[in-house]
């Protein structure tokens, strides 16, 4: 090789980068991440569920608001839908009653739930519409009662105007009301 060509190669190799060592990055000082559980889940839902606010969660968990948010927002979104639904689950049992239930080895894991009638008519009043009317309009009244308009908004049926509903929901809802009628003694 001549010398030009030696001293360009000399150059081209002083031109490259040279590459320096990676150094392990210092500890960061503080608190370490927070890492959800399910345990913790659990809890953060059912406080939400308790109707607790976001401020009391917090302070009760022992963690700031940004964590809370940060790391729980399902559970602050539908703690109190959870809530609610074993509510209703609870309520609609005690309505209708459930039987007992086993286990495959036939140990009973829960006990045989009997309808409550006052579960039934709450359930009715308000899942339903129905209401209580004063004994004298029901048999007729006195001649200068006034009549009885009954309105009732039903789920999504309004029944004071019949012809505004969807008729999917008219149907759903004269099927409940035959299969309530039938069962009635």
């Amino acid at each position: 090789m001549s010398k030009s060509v030696k001293k360009k190669a000399v150059k081209a190799k002083a031109k490259k980068p040279i590459k320096k060592a990676r150094v392990a990055s210092p500890k960061k000082a503080g608190r370490p991440a927070h890492v959800p559980t399910p345990e913790l889940r659990d809890q953060v839902s059912s406080l939400v569920g308790y109707g607790m606010t976001r401020a009391q969660v917090s302070s009760i968990m022992h963690m700031d608001a940004n964590t809370l948010r940060k790391h729980y927002a399902v559970e602050l979104e539908t703690g109190d839908l959870r809530a609610n639904a074993a509510v209703a689950r609870t309520l609609f049992k005690q309505a209708v009653g459930a039987p007992a239930e086993y286990d495959n080895k036939g140990n009973r894991v829960r006990e045989e739930v009997l309808p409550h009638p006052g579960c039934g008519m709450f359930w009715a009043k308000t899942r339903m519409g129905w209401c209580e009317v004063p004994r004298e309009h029901r048999f007729g009244g006195s001649a200068d009662a006034p009549p009885i308009q009954q309105v009732a908004v039903v789920g999504n049926i309004d029944t004071a105007n019949p012809e505004a509903n969807d008729p999917a929901d008219l149907a759903r809802f004269y099927a409940a009301a035959l299969e309530a009628a039938s069962t009635v003694h």
